[in-house]
């Protein structure tokens, strides 16, 4: 069974802020200092937010992306979506789709 992330120092916020008009209002209500950008790479909306929210707040902006996963050169496939990958496995195998925590558009 898949774990959460572990207990994090200080205060975590979990939920939307309402774009970078609403996370430029939240900065700047909680007297933050600096805006951390460390979403998965494929989260464009709210790296496009942060960036919006730090330049509008004048805050300093830090981006941090981990490198490029290399894909192991057997044993993995990849489909155009979640549809088309659902019929490639062998009628009675076992199957991982990975995706992330939304689906494709």
């Amino acid at each position: 069974m898949p774990r959460g992330p572990g207990a994090l120092a200080g205060e975590v916020r979990v939920g939307g802020f309402g774009g970078a008009e609403g996370l430029a209002d939240w900065l700047g209500a909680q007297r933050v200092d600096a805006v951390v950008d460390a979403t998965h790479a494929f989260a464009a909306a709210i790296t496009a937010n942060a960036a919006r929210a730090a330049a509008v707040t004048g805050l300093p902006l830090v981006v941090l992306r981990r490198p490029t996963y290399r894909r192991p050169r057997t044993g993995w496939t990849s489909s155009a979506g979640h549809d088309p990958a659902g019929g490639r496995a062998r009628p009675g195998a076992a199957a991982q789709l990975s995706s992330g925590r939304l689906r494709s558009r």
